[in-house]
């Protein structure tokens, strides 16, 4: 059970630190080719760090019984949700390019960038490890799935694909957990502190992106109606359908969370790949985002309900 205000004052913290780097955006003390530096110091260092730092702090053990539950749930709502975003798609009547990008878009959310620090944010560092079991799925299925949604077709992604950094350090912090394993405090300290650098990081990116936008990018149904399912209606059904199993909180809340996410932030670099419309896929991840800021109370009020 969460207290709702909490969740409010950490949207409001959010907001706020987006706003800081939207500023920085427009002002130009941060400019767009800087995007992509600030990326990949969150993605590759500040992430794996917070993740590390988050299974160290956790005291909790999750029993047998907690895993199983974990990974079941998070195996049956990817197996749904992979269903839903191979055939809604299709009553947007949209061409073939633009239907994988809108099917990956409705089954892979941006878990590294922003999912794992708001969590943390909102539902503190012991609800991490349940995220990290239930993302286990995601890791394991995000290249391969995604490029066969993107392409509608099998393929074979590369190693360098397969085992990104993040993907690396995800399951070393799963081993360092279930094998107990602890680490000198020096290193321990700096993971936290470099760790910590995660969400202003990874918020400010989101400011930067939605200087970028503009207003026209609103008069495409697709986009809002994609956006809406991505970050609202997918998790809020995904809590209810719960409910009628659990009530243990910590087996629904971090996955709802997950899923309440926007679009996975490497769309338009998938979509550049798969020679598909990688601007439309920007645009996508960009709106869904937005919206998330949004959805994220709504979220919020239903996890406090329960």
């Amino acid at each position: 059970m969460i207290d709702f205000s909490v969740v409010i004052n950490q949207v409001i913290i959010l907001f706020l630190i987006a706003a800081i780097g939207f500023a920085a955006g427009k002002r130009g003390v941060i400019k767009s080719e800087h995007k992509e530096v600030l990326s990949k110091m969150l993605i590759n260092i500040a992430l794996p760090c917070m993740l590390i730092d988050a299974v160290m702090s956790t005291t909790d053990r999750l029993s047998s019984k907690d895993f199983i539950i974990t990974i079941s749930i998070s195996l049956c709502t990817y197996i749904i949700g992979f269903i839903l975003a191979w055939y809604l798609p299709k009553l947007l009547k949209l061409d073939n390019k633009k239907k994988g990008l809108y099917s990956f878009s409705m089954l892979y959310t941006n878990v590294g960038f922003l999912g794992f620090p708001i969590l943390a944010m909102v539902l503190g560092k012991a609800s991490v490890i349940y995220a990290i079991i239930f993302n286990i799925t995601y890791y394991l299925t995000f290249f391969p799935v995604g490029f066969y949604l993107l392409r509608g077709q099998k393929t074979r992604p590369t190693l360098k694909e397969m085992l990104p950094i993040i993907t690396i350090v995800f399951f070393i912090s799963l081993i360092l957990y279930l094998f107990k394993i602890t680490l000198p405090y020096p290193i321990l300290r700096t993971v936290s502190i470099v760790g910590g650098m995660t969400l202003p990081l990874s918020m400010l990116f989101v400011g930067l992106c939605l200087c970028e936008v503009h207003i026209s990018v609103f008069k495409n149904i697709n986009v809002i109606l994609v956006s809406i399912y991505r970050v609202l209606l997918f998790p809020a059904a995904m809590y209810f359908i719960l409910r009628l199993f659990t009530d243990n909180f910590y087996y629904i809340a971090p996955g709802v969370i997950m899923f309440a996410m926007p679009v996975a932030a490497l769309l338009p670099a998938f979509a550049k790949e798969c020679n598909l419309d990688e601007k439309e896929g920007a645009v996508i991840v960009t709106v869904s985002t937005l919206f998330m800021l949004f959805a994220l109370p709504v979220i919020g009020l239903l996890l406090a309900m329960g």
